[in-house]
């Protein structure tokens, strides 16, 4: 086998700058199974990988905020380069947005025209807003669709293991995710700390598909879990041969909140739909004209359709390929 040092550019196709930090891993295989090299691209967008010469190689990128075209198909030549695209203006799906409740409370009664901008909220009504908050929020908890919030925290990996339970009583002892968004394995050993972007396989016919599951190397490149209860169980691939740490976005129970000056990070869209529900529920209370109040009732109906839009996951369509029976 012949290696050559083969350069790869990653660039921006708004306006072709090159785009530094992307996570980028070379396999053989379209599936993503066998890794051949890894690395980071530089300040000018280029990483250069150690692969077999006149070799065709599946290039695959992570970085957030760009929607890549995985993998990308190039082939190696001896002296030659290959060239990647990004869409910049892409969302990831791991976006937060951190507030306080006071922040929401200000909005709302500024929503109900109770409140002019800027103007601060009196200490009676932060405390009614609070009640009714916690009784949205409460309410909620009855609609799976509805009652999400993100947390973020980082676990230390233990070298050649490659499944960790999470959970009350799990390897990781937290609350049980009701969702990974995104996970990162994070280099520890380096100065500044480096992260490598996991690919979340989101059901078990995925995990499946990998033919060699107990295989090892330092940086996992997929991560699947099984939500089971009370404790669910994360499957690693590659395991990981070196005991670096994995940062976890997991989606969880929303929770009451004790002060305004409570901090919550929330999924993209559960802002807007809180503040408006919440405004909706405080309209009698405070005599809102009635015009108002249907407007903020229809903004409020809109916001909440959205999340639960967001957060519906497609159903599992059988098909004869896959064991269904046929129809004679």
């Amino acid at each position: 086998m012949a290696l050559t040092n083969w350069t790869y550019t990653v660039t921006n196709t708004a306006d072709d700058s090159a785009i530094a930090s992307v996570n980028i891993w070379a396999t053989s295989d379209r599936a993503g199974n066998t890794v051949l090299d890894t690395g980071t691209t530089n300040a000018s967008g280029a990483v250069v990988l150690s692969l077999e010469a006149d070799s065709d190689v599946y290039l695959w990128h992570s970085l957030n905020g760009y929607l890549f075209e995985n993998p990308n198909l190039q082939t190696v030549t001896g002296s030659g380069t290959g060239e990647g695209t990004a869409i910049v203006d892409a969302v990831p799906d791991a976006v937060v947005q951190s507030v306080t409740v006071r922040n929401l409370i200000e909005d709302a009664l500024q929503e109900m025209g109770i409140l002019a901008a800027g103007e601060d909220v009196q200490s009676d009504d932060a405390t009614l807003a609070l009640r009714r908050l916690n009784m949205l929020i409460d309410s909620w908890k009855l609609v799976q669709s509805l009652s999400y919030t993100i947390g973020i925290a980082r676990h230390t990996l233990t070298a050649d293991k490659g499944s960790y339970t999470i959970g009350p009583s799990g390897d990781f002892l937290t609350e049980r995710p009701v969702r990974i968004s995104k996970a990162n394995i994070i280099v520890t050993d380096t100065s500044p700390e480096v992260r490598y972007a996991l690919n979340i396989m989101e059901r078990a016919e995925e995990w499946g598909h990998i033919s060699a599951p107990l295989q090892y190397a330092p940086i996992p490149s997929h991560l699947y879990c099984d939500y089971a209860y009370p404790d669910a169980t994360i499957y690693l691939y590659y395991g990981p041969s070196i005991a670096y740490d994995l940062e976890l976005f997991t989606w969880n129970q929303l929770s009451q909140f004790k002060t305004t000056t409570e901090v919550v990070i929330l999924p993209p869209g559960y802002y807007e739909a809180i503040m408006l529900s919440l405004a909706e529920k405080m309209c009698a209370a405070y005599g809102v004209p009635m015009d108002t109040r249907q407007m903020i009732t229809a903004d409020a109906a809109k916001a909440r359709a959205k999340v639960r839009a967001v957060n519906k996951r497609p159903a599992v369509i059988s098909t004869h390929d896959c064991g269904m029976p046929s129809v004679e």
